[in-house]
């Protein structure tokens, strides 16, 4: 920068600066003889660690950037370099510390921390409003209010914990999710508290996202570009033991998935996150379910009962049995169990505590086997004539599917036909009165004096002579 120190640039509002490789001092004697009227300032920063010194660069925006406000900064590192040995997690932390001072918490900014198998990104920047604001969903009308209360929640929130970090693993052709780069990344995650997470990665598997997951207590956004490659028909019991945790641990409440086309997928991310208050889908194809599942499924799963973990006083808040004050899994097959009246679903839906066998769990009872109670039978019928499971067969349910439909369709061709009969009788009851041109039935009053309402033509004149009569004299 030694040639351009002397010019003067007044007008000067944008700077960007891509794959920066001057060093700190030279980048600091040109901000400060250029004009003070920068508003919009980005910089790619290679390597050079002496970037991320936080209050160096608070001096500077203070005293030569007084109008700066959006603020972009982006520092690459490679783990591959072999001037440097690279500790991420030191690294991830300088980072992050640096950057949280009062200076840039009242600027709200948005920290991001991107990783790749061979390089790593640290980005702060003025905060954007993304996906994770729901206000974009609303009105114009109320766009300035919600705008207004999502910028005080993002203030308060920098305020109280200073941690609004997004962690982005990103998808290329230098990604590979081995065991190394997994290993990597939980070093970081160990160190910083994530509160949102973004995975762009298509070769992402349930496993290792619920691996991830079970590292990330603090996250409250996850983004899944693409949805992890797993049978959706069945989970292993491993994978169901790693959902566990996740589930009894995590804070998300707001889900975005990308290129979703099945039912059990959304199935799938709603159930893992049991606190779910949004759910965004990119899939032109699912938009008839998404009606469906904001109106059915939603609320469902709002209030369903919780699977494991979770701290009760009873069965109510459960999806199977609260003992020592916590929502347990169901007992396994064969296995000890509570009385039906104490604990009805401690041992799942498709069994029971049977006291004959010393209360164990035992698989329910199909139609035409022995039976004590109801609860025993998969169709929840034990008849007690036979004392056999018998299907629960009522004219009423039977009927219903047929009758509901005809009585709608009914209901509705009534009301259609009344409208139109209606309305025929409306518009030939207006064509009288409308029309001087029509004769008016028999029996309608009218008035010959009213032109108007009168449709007859005038008589033709008498053809003879009309002469006038004598007046008759008469005699006394």
């Amino acid at each position: 920068f030694e040639e351009d120190l002397s010019m003067k640039l007044p007008h000067l509002k944008y700077i960007y600066f891509q794959n920066f490789d001057a060093s700190f001092d030279e980048f600091e004697e040109f901000i400060k003889v250029i004009s003070s009227q920068l508003q919009i300032f980005s910089i790619s920063i290679l390597r050079k660690k002496t970037y991320l010194d936080g209050d160096r660069w608070e001096r500077l925006i203070k005293g030569y950037m007084p109008q700066l406000k959006i603020f972009c900064f982006h520092f690459d590192q490679y783990f591959d370099d072999n001037n440097e040995q690279i500790n991420l997690s030191d690294s991830t932390n300088e980072f992050i510390n640096q950057f949280s001072s009062p200076f840039w918490i009242e600027r709200k900014l948005f920290r991001e921390i991107q990783i790749y198998s061979r390089v790593s990104t640290f980005s702060i920047h003025s905060y954007r409003k993304k996906w994770i604001d729901r206000h974009e969903h609303i009105n114009n009308d109320t766009y300035s209010k919600q705008n207004l209360i999502e910028d005080n929640y993002i203030s308060n929130r920098e305020k109280t914990d200073h941690r609004i970090i997004q962690l982005t693993i990103g998808n290329s052709r230098f990604t590979k999710l081995d065991r190394p780069y997994i290993e990597r990344l939980k070093s970081v995650v160990k160190a910083i508290q994530f509160t949102h997470l973004d995975i762009d990665n298509d070769g992402m598997s349930i496993k290792m996202l619920l691996d991830i997951l079970s590292s990330l207590p603090n996250i409250e956004s996850l983004k899944l570009s693409c949805i992890p490659i797993f049978p959706l028909e069945s989970l292993s019991i491993e994978d169901v033991k790693n959902r566990l945790p996740v589930l009894a641990i995590n804070k998300i409440t707001q889900v975005k998935l990308g290129q979703a086309t099945e039912e059990q997928e959304i199935e799938f991310f709603i159930n893992l996150c049991p606190h779910i208050e949004y759910l965004g889908v990119d899939s032109t194809m699912m938009k008839m379910f998404l009606v469906f599942l904001t109106i059915a499924l939603l609320p469902v799963a709002t209030y369903a009962r919780c699977t494991y973990g979770c701290s009760c006083t009873n069965d109510s808040p459960c999806e199977y049995y609260c003992e020592n004050y916590q929502c347990q899994l169901p007992t396994p097959l064969y296995q000890k169990c509570s009385p039906y009246y104490t604990h009805p679903r401690q041992c799942g839906t498709s069994r029971f505590c049977d006291f004959d066998s010393s209360y164990t769990c035992q698989p329910k009872k199909t139609n035409g086997e022995r039976c004590t109670y109801d609860y025993a039978c998969i169709s929840g019928n034990c008849d007690s004539g036979s004392r056999t499971c018998q299907t629960n067969y009522s004219p009423i349910n039977t009927m219903l599917p047929i009758l509901l439909p005809t009585v709608v369709v009914f209901m509705l061709l009534f009301i259609v036909t009344l409208s139109i009969i209606a309305r025929r009788r409306r518009m030939r009851a207006l064509a009288y009165y409308r029309s001087p041109y029509i004769v008016l039935p028999s029996g309608t009053p009218y008035s010959y004096q009213n032109s108007y309402m009168v449709g007859e033509t005038l008589p033709p004149p008498y053809p003879g002579v009309i002469s006038t009569p004598y007046p008759k004299t008469y005699q006394s």
